[in-house]
């Protein structure tokens, strides 16, 4: 049965803004058609007033660019700022991902972006949220075989910004900076799942 991944990652800006009010459901998003994948980042974007992110597909792939922007936090100064991007926290690497079927959805009522990947041993199944209640906190809980691919979730370093990273007390952090700002990012995750075999559970996040 398949382990449950569950990660909360923590960004230190200014508090978020209020939220505001949805009623529906976008369209789902099936495959990663090269045309549109920018589009269809952009439309599956989440985000609670100071923290977006884009609605990449969370295992990597060609075309993915899964930003985490804050609003307010630049990078130098005058005509050349720029919104300094965030540490990548949405990123799952998995073996052996087929990526078919892949089907996105984002729900506008409960703000949460769904995911259905599929892999050569099984779907995996993806919920992606920003919280109001816990200003710049990201949630990603993820499903999948825990035989076969190899689930693991990660802090990426923002594209051509300096960063330092280590981990503390069984956190993982990484440091963005760019003059005059910087980002710290913490993310902590736990893994939990049973062998194969006719007797496994499902696992449980924290």
């Amino acid at each position: 049965m398949p382990p449950t991944l569950r990660s909360e990652f923590d960004l230190t800006t200014a508090p978020s803004a209020q939220a505001g009010s949805s009623i529906d459901e976008l369209a789902p998003v099936d495959g990663i058609d090269p045309r549109l994948v920018r589009v269809h980042k952009s439309l599956l974007t989440i985000g609670a007033g100071s923290l977006e992110t884009r609605g990449s597909v969370i295992v990597p792939h060609s075309g993915g660019d899964p930003a985490v922007l804050m609003s307010g936090i630049y990078a130098r100064a005058g005509a050349e700022s720029h919104l300094l991007a965030a540490p990548g926290w949405r990123a799952v690497r998995v073996q052996d991902a087929a990526l078919t079927p892949v089907r996105r959805l984002l729900d506008l009522r409960a703000a949460v972006l769904r995911q259905e990947i599929g892999v050569r041993t099984g779907p995996i199944e993806a919920l992606l949220f920003c919280s109001l209640a816990r200003p710049r906190v990201a949630v990603l809980r993820a499903r999948g075989p825990i035989h076969g691919p190899r689930v693991v979730q990660t802090l990426e370093p923002p594209p051509g910004v300096a960063c330092e990273q280590g981990e503390d007390d069984g956190a993982t952090w990484i440091r963005a900076t760019s003059r005059p700002a910087a980002i710290v990012a913490a993310l902590h995750g736990r893994l939990r799942g049973s062998p194969p075999g006719p007797c496994a559970r499902p696992g449980r996040g924290i």
